[in-house]
């Protein structure tokens, strides 16, 4: 649900191994997928292409027993509601968003029994309609809410690897998201705003301390929140994978550029938001948040 850059790429590899998969897409995009075919070219693999079925119509799919729910968070509950003629009895809901919310608002709509919690670590973006650019990484993190290694989280990540998809199962998919999101709450929104790569922020003095500070804020509100993390251990890991990262930009910079809104709500707002609740001061995501929201609601009305 969401084929493009995120969905496209894994749905592309799990069409590849031969897996039957439908993709729900929109547009031009979708247009040429019906047309014509998949493209996707890596940068880090092997290029592929291939024929795929696409539609813009869940009913014409019918039940399934896997959805990959790959749409921007702030279409998380409308997608979820066009999703109803895909769920049956035996479906499973995997997240693979940005944000830490989803998962709950899925629950809600289905029951927790349905949902599993994902974090795709990929950047990828839709070239033109048909074509995804495959640029750095491509794995996912995959668990149960409750942390239970379930036999329903077994057979995804072997299907996952069987595609060529590196996969692994975490008993704490609560820590894994928030990891995500503190790091995205400084590469998001800081090469969204200056649409630099995240090397180039990284060897500024000032810039870099803008990105380990809106890490380093989005960590305490996840410890407050009550998830269980070692405040200076993760922010040090995740500099870390930020120095290893290269030349690295960002989907909310890609969506800039495409004068896409940004997914500035579920990222450093969330942020802001739970800051507030808890008491806790962030004023670096504040700000990054206030710089972005003009840009959102200016740019994205030109184009």
């Amino acid at each position: 649900m969401g084929a493009g850059a995120v969905g496209g790429y894994f749905g592309g590899k799990l069409a590849l191994n031969g897996n039957d998969v439908s993709f729900i897409a929109r547009g031009d995009h979708l247009e040429v997928l019906k047309k014509d075919v998949l493209k996707v070219k890596s940068t880090v693999h092997e290029d592929f292409q291939i024929s795929v079925r696409a539609t813009d119509d869940p009913e014409e799919i019918g039940t399934v027993d896997l959805v990959l729910f790959t749409v921007k968070a702030y279409d998380t509950e409308e997608a979820g509601e066009q999703i109803r003629p895909l769920i049956g009895n035996d479906t499973t809901i995997l997240s693979l968003q940005n944000g830490i919310d989803n998962e709950k608002i899925l629950a809600e709509m289905y029951g927790q029994e349905k949902v599993v919690g994902g974090v795709a670590y990929i950047l990828s973006r839709l070239k033109k309609p048909g074509i995804i650019h495959h640029e750095s990484l491509g794995r996912i993190d995959i668990g149960e809410m409750d942390g239970e290694i379930s036999e329903r989280l077994n057979n995804i990540k072997k299907i996952f690897e069987e595609s060529i998809i590196r996969c692994s199962i975490t008993t704490d998919i609560k820590k894994v998201l928030w990891r995500k999101l503190a790091f995205n709450c400084g590469l998001n929104a800081i090469t969204a705003l200056t649409e630099s790569s995240l090397d180039v922020i990284l060897n500024i003095k000032e810039s870099r301390e803008v990105f380990k500070s809106s890490i380093k804020e989005a960590v305490k509100v996840g410890i407050a929140s009550g998830v269980e993390m070692d405040e200076d251990k993760i922010i040090d890991e995740l500099m870390e994978i930020a120095e290893e990262a290269g030349p690295m930009k960002s989907s909310m910079l890609y969506d800039r550029k495409k004068g896409k809104e940004l997914e500035l709500d579920p990222i450093n707002g969330k942020i802001i938001e739970m800051g507030n609740d808890l008491g806790i001061e962030t004023p670096v995501n504040k700000t990054l948040y206030g710089c972005l929201k003009i840009i959102n609601q200016t740019e994205t009305t030109k184009k």
